[in-house]
């Protein structure tokens, strides 16, 4: 109506312009020829009326056309949902008639029925509406309806409306879990304009007041939720808003669970009786914690090999992934190492079955340690190992303490070995083998037969010896001599080895003339060894020439004085010089005197140059004397 009040004001103003230039001539003549202005006037304006009237009644909110319009959709509705009853229909006419028929069979009529194209792109769903399942169908009109699968199988249409006013819908929903976190990526169909997403989780079973946000109004399709519970089901609610309104779907998502182990990498390291050793898991994105010797104390980050163990210790390693932590696994420390050879230290390596030897034995073990109550030995003639089985050793034949000394016997001649066995506390076992040792019948010592006095000189004693020995050893004879009958005794001579029973004759020589020896005899067997008593004293020869030494002689030598350089003759009594002073004219370079002081120098203690010394005898005296002291002129006691 507006509209047509328009042009009615229009022409006015057009017929009002056109009268002023004239182009309008009105009168009485023309009035005859032809209709009126004003009647023509009044024609255009109910003409103009009749016409805004129609288009208002076609046109305008209400009219025909908005009536027929807003009839179109609700038509095209229930066209729809008859054809779609109908296609229901006969799918129940199949389903009675075949029972495998299923709900893709409804899809496929509805194909053939030119109600949507392709069910794979044109049919969401299932999903749960209470006890129903309720699918989702875009027809080829563009139209969703909603189609109600009841639990006893009854199908039936639920709303229809048109796609594009309807709010966003949270398509599929992609999710993966860990043991502590949920990954979820989101599909939005339907989306009108900007669309925001909040994310929302909490336990299964907690009320909807629990729960928690994650975050809100975002437009990123993925989200992580993290820090939670294993073997959990969440509730994930996704709330998507659009121009057209506001949905949610909630999805049930289960965390995983930690089933990783804790195993030991590589071999135990042992190192003066403490271990080592490292951890590993298969897991990643977790960290080993670990104890040692229970699971109630506080669990100790991994961070490198674990030190100071001990034999029997048990380590105690669980994954945790922040939140959550796996169960137990145990990591006993065990010895799988054999001792070392034990150390044997011998006193000898030889004996007689009457006597015996002893050996200091030292186990040794860098692992668990010695059990002393399981370590044995046994001394035997076999050169062999005999194996480490316990039975192998007398059960008498035990150690109390480590570094243990025992003592070895025979009674029969032959080559032994003692045979060690050493056991760790872990059960491992080693044997040790001695050096061999020699058994022997006891020895019998040299018997001396005789020692006698065969012979002197000046300088030398001779003597005679016999021995002999039970055993047949060799034997070897030595002389000992001194001036003092109970000490001081040197070796005069030694013979080599002899036979039993044969006499030796052995001289001392080097000796003082005239002088009281005492002499003994030892024998050895080169084992035991004995000696003869002392002789009584044996006095060396004088040898007793009877001549005369005149003694010492005179002789001239540099006198020790002057050096020899001041006998008869002029010398410089500032120097002693005379070259430089016999020109009297010169300067001594020594001195710087002339001649005139140059005089007769004498040396008074060597007679002016003559100094005479005296030079003992070959016997050493400077007078006249004889040979021998005793006056005698031939050798003599």
């Amino acid at each position: 109506m507006k509209e047509t009040r328009e042009k009615i004001r229009k022409t006015f103003i057009i017929v009002k312009e056109e009268k002023r230039r004239g182009k309008l001539k009105l009168g009485a003549r023309q009035n005859r020829k032809g209709i009126t202005l004003i009647a023509l006037v009044v024609t255009i304006v109910v003409l103009l009326i009749l016409a805004g009237i129609t288009v208002n009644l076609l046109f305008s909110n209400g009219g025909i056309f908005d009536i027929a319009n807003q009839s179109k959709p609700a038509y095209e509705i229930g066209a729809l949902k008859d054809r779609i009853n109908n296609v229901i229909a006969d799918w129940y006419i199949d389903k009675g008639i075949d029972q495998t028929t299923v709900i893709d069979d409804l899809w496929d009529k509805m194909v053939v029925e030119d109600i949507i194209d392709n069910p794979e792109e044109d049919v969401e769903g299932p999903e749960k509406v209470g006890e129903n399942d309720r699918y989702d169908i875009t027809s080829n009109e563009g139209y969703v309806v909603e189609i109600i699968v009841a639990p006893d199988g009854n199908v039936s249409i639920g709303n229809v409306v048109k796609e594009d006013s309807l709010p966003p819908k949270v398509g599929e929903i992609v999710s993966s879990s860990t043991s502590n976190s949920i990954h979820i990526e989101v599909e939005i169909t339907r989306s009108k304009g900007e669309i925001n997403l909040s994310y929302y989780y909490k336990k299964e079973g907690e009320a909807d007041s629990s729960y928690q946000t994650l975050k809100e109004e975002v437009t990123e399709l993925i989200a992580d939720f993290t820090g939670l519970e294993q073997k959990a089901i969440y509730n994930i609610k996704i709330v998507v808003t659009d121009e057209n309104g506001t949905t949610n779907k909630i999805v049930n998502v289960m965390t995983g669970e930690l089933t990783g182990r804790v195993t030991q990498k590589g071999e135990t390291i042992w190192n003066n009786g403490t271990a080592t050793i490292e951890l590993e898991t298969k897991e990643t994105g977790v960290t080993i914690q670990y104890q040692v010797g229970g699971t109630e104390g506080k669990w100790i980050d991994y961070e490198g090999p674990i030190t100071g163990l001990k034999y029997g210790d048990t380590v105690f390693a669980v994954i945790t992934d922040g939140t959550n932590q796996s169960g137990y696994s145990s990591i006993n420390i065990i010895d799988k190492i054999n001792p070392q050879q034990a150390q044997i230290k011998l006193s000898s390596k030889s004996t007689t079955t009457a006597e015996s030897i002893t050996a200091t034995v030292t186990h040794i073990d860098n692992e668990s340690g010695i059990e002393i109550s399981n370590c044995r030995w046994v001394y035997n003639t076999n050169a062999s190992a005999i194996g480490t089985e316990i039975s192998s050793y007398p059960s008498e034949n035990t150690f109390s303490n480590n570094g243990q000394t025992i003592t070895l016997s025979a009674t029969t001649v032959g080559t032994y070995y003692l045979h060690v066995l050493t056991q760790d506390k872990a059960g491992n076992k080693t044997e040790t083998i001695s050096q061999p040792i020699t058994v022997t019948l006891p020895n019998n010592a040299p018997v001396i037969s005789s020692v006698s006095f065969n012979s002197k000189t000046t300088n030398s004693i001779t003597v005679n010896a016999q021995a002999t020995d039970a055993d047949n050893n060799n034997l070897i004879y030595t002389l000992y001599t001194s001036t003092l009958p109970s000490s001081g005794f040197t070796q005069g001579a030694a013979s080599s080895a002899t036979t039993s029973g044969s006499t030796v004759t052995l001289t001392a020589s080097g000796l003082s003339q005239y002088t009281n020896y005492y002499y003994y005899v030892s024998v050895t067997d080169g084992k035991e060894t004995i000696q003869s008593s002392t002789s009584s004293a044996v006095r060396t020869y004088c040898p007793g020439t009877g001549l005369t030494c005149p003694g010492g002689t005179t002789q001239i030598v540099a006198c020790p004085y002057c050096d020899g350089r001041y006998g008869v003759g002029t010398r410089c009594s500032e120097c002693g010089g005379t070259s430089w002073h016999n020109n009297p004219t010169t300067y001594c370079p020594l001195c710087g005197a002339r001649g005139t002081r140059v005089k007769v120098v004498k040396c008074s203690m060597c007679s002016y140059g003559d100094y005479r010394q005296t030079v003992p005898c070959s016997h050493g005296s400077t007078y006249s004397h004889s040979y021998c002291s005793h006056g005698y002129t031939s050798q003599h006691d």
